[in-house]
């Protein structure tokens, strides 16, 4: 996959001072965007901090932050009417439902697993139901990569 994108004089900048390879950035936010694990937080869960059972850091961590950052960033500035709606609504009640099952759910670990299982069904529900003609996603090439037959 290719990526054309235009960098900020300020990301320049910021990589420069802090002597940092843009590319290197880019890749690690990348690689930090998880909506499991987001959603696995203890404070998504509904556990108290103080009663943190795990002893993980109750501070926002890297992967918190570019995660937030990016659901953010979509409902501030994604104006796009999203494809294949209907299976949106219904994965929103499943993870609704997921969530408050979590909550009596000690191991984070669990939790994230659960809610990934969740993410990967929803994500091949919407490939599935988009047509292969979307501006936004090359869904014949997600098709390929995720193993899904082209109805």
């Amino acid at each position: 996959m290719d990526i054309n994108i235009y960098i900020a004089p300020e990301f320049e900048i910021a990589c420069d001072i802090l002597y940092l390879k843009p590319e290197e950035l880019l890749q690690a936010f990348i690689d930090n965007v998880s909506l499991p694990y987001f959603n696995s937080s203890l404070f998504c869960a509904g556990f108290n901090i103080e009663d943190n059972p795990e002893k993980i850091s109750t501070k926002k961590d890297i992967k918190m932050i570019a995660t937030e950052f990016t659901i953010g960033h979509s409902h501030l500035f994604n104006h796009r009417l999203v494809p294949a709606q209907e299976v949106h609504k219904e994965y929103i009640k499943n993870l609704k439902e997921l969530l408050e099952r979590l909550k009596g759910e000690p191991s984070r670990e669990r939790r994230y697993q659960l809610l990934v299982f969740l993410y990967d069904d929803w994500r091949k529900e919407i490939i599935t139901e988009m047509s292969e003609k979307d501006a936004i996603i090359d869904v014949k090439a997600r098709k390929i990569k995720l193993r899904i037959n082209s109805k």
